[in-house]
């Protein structure tokens, strides 16, 4: 254990209590995103859903192609947010040094890209996976929700085609 490091069990140069702080405060963190998620994309497939419904019969295909497109930059501005909130759980626990450092780390990892993922302070480099996980989870949900919407807007356009 090097004299500069924290206090604690160490396996191969890992503290393991600062691993189970990072894993609890990750799943916390994984929790509130995904009822967040959830709770915007019921909204979005329900009104998407509805709207789909309502048009269909009456042939509006660009309105409900509109309609559309409207749900899938609501599902953008609701991953948008996620990343706010992972940004706002960064500095929360003091991991950055400011906001924009926050919002780039929680972006680039939420995204998978992880440009921006080793700027953290010293014993937070596990959290990032947390993020991530989320957003390939969040990303996947959003794609099902857009399938079912495109889905949907077909087989009622194609009823309303054989009536």
């Amino acid at each position: 254990m090097p004299a500069s490091a924290a206090p604690g069990m160490y396996i191969d140069g890992l503290n393991i209590m600062s691993l189970i702080k990072e894993t609890g405060l990750g799943l916390a963190a994984i929790l509130l995103v995904t009822i967040f998620h959830g709770f915007f994309s019921k909204h979005i497939l329900l009104q998407g859903e509805r709207s789909i419904h309502g048009h269909a019969s009456s042939r509006k295909i660009n309105v409900i192609a509109i309609k559309f497109y409207l749900s899938i930059l609501a599902l953008v501005l609701v991953h948008v947010g996620e990343i706010l909130l992972w940004a706002f759980s960064l500095e929360l626990f003091d991991l950055t040094d400011n906001l924009l450092n926050a919002l780039l780390v929680a972006g680039s990892t939420y995204t998978t890209v992880g440009f921006e993922a080793d700027s953290l302070k010293p014993g937070w480099k596990f959290y990032p996976v947390f993020i991530a996980v989320s957003g390939l989870f969040n990303f996947a949900w959003s794609t099902s929700t857009m399938m079912t919407l495109l889905t949907q807007a077909r087989e009622a356009l194609k009823a309303k085609a054989k009536a």
